[in-house]
């Protein structure tokens, strides 16, 4: 029986085959071709089964071993497309496929055909994972994967990337981003390496404190590359807040307790704010709706 041909032009099935989803994790949605033809197969015996196979090889600082399986038997009934599941956020991975398939002869005997060549490799990078949350009053922290790729001379080496920060959501791409290259990251760099091996950087906002605390921002990353599929992997826009500038003033102490006055910062009309309180680190609602910038609290002796 002849080996069969195995598919050929690999490729993201479209602009939004790279994502992630609860069900899923961070996926990509593959297409490709099939070349093996059963009319031109030598062997007269039915074809009463294709097959296909998937192998991951994973670039980060160093590359895994080439040809470790990711799905195997996969039938192939004409199939042309597959999702891969369960991948690793903001990971560069190369995926080779395999074909064959399973004749039966005249005795009922099933047996199978060599596997195929693997196919022309295909590189792509899984969806970027992004965290922001408040520092300051002024400043706020960025938390995304750290990626890795191979360049041509087959190196690994960090990609570059485009950081967005803008208070409107639907035109954070219209902002001038803030470029980060590869060689700002490390220890003493602006960008850090945390101890679970994400990029972290702490931005802060220039001008009067009072311009910029309490506001909403959304914070986008994007990969610094022209590689369109690569630039698929930009992770979703996250929002993030600035903490509100206050300040307390003891007023006087009566019977049920000192009373202090807590002001802030106006951060815009029509604002309701909420205070909460800590009790054993969480934040738990004191008083649930306030509409000024101030409000007078009573603290039990």
């Amino acid at each position: 029986d002849e080996v069969p041909l195995p598919p050929k032009n690999i490729r993201l099935s479209g602009d939004n085959a790279i994502g992630y989803n609860q069900e899923d994790g961070y996926y990509a949605d593959l297409v490709w071709e099939n070349q093996y033809n059963k009319g031109q197969d030598t062997n007269t015996d039915p074809v009463i089964g294709e097959y296909l196979n998937f192998y991951l090889q994973e670039v980060g600082e160093n590359l895994s071993p080439r040809y470790q399986y990711y799905e195997r038997n996969i039938p192939n009934n004409n199939t042309t497309s597959y999702r891969l599941k369960k991948l690793k956020s903001g990971t560069v991975y190369y995926v080779d496929m395999t074909t064959y398939h399973n004749h039966i002869d005249k005795d009922d005997n099933i047996y199978t055909s060599g596997e195929s060549e693997p196919s022309l490799r295909f590189k792509f990078l899984t969806k970027i994972k992004i965290k922001v949350e408040p520092v300051s009053s002024n400043e706020i922290k960025i938390i995304w994967d750290d990626v890795w790729d191979e360049n041509e001379s087959g190196k690994t080496e960090r990609i570059n990337y485009k950081l967005y920060i803008s208070q409107d959501k639907d035109k954070i791409l219209d902002v001038s981003p803030i470029y980060i290259k590869r060689d700002q990251i490390g220890d003493d760099k602006a960008i850090k390496v945390n101890e679970d091996g994400d990029l972290e950087y702490i931005h802060k906002f220039n001008g009067d404190v009072k311009n910029v605390a309490g506001r909403i921002y959304y914070v986008k990353i994007v990969p610094d590359t022209d590689n369109e599929v690569f630039k698929q992997a930009s992770s979703d826009v996250a929002p993030v807040s600035t903490y509100i500038n206050a300040r307390v003033t003891k007023i006087t102490v009566t019977e049920e307790g000192s009373i202090w006055r807590l002001e802030w910062d106006s951060i815009g009309n029509t604002i309701t704010y909420r205070i909460d309180k800590i009790i054993d680190g969480v934040a738990k609602p004191y008083i649930h709706e306030v509409t000024t910038t101030s409000c007078d609290l009573v603290i039990p002796l």
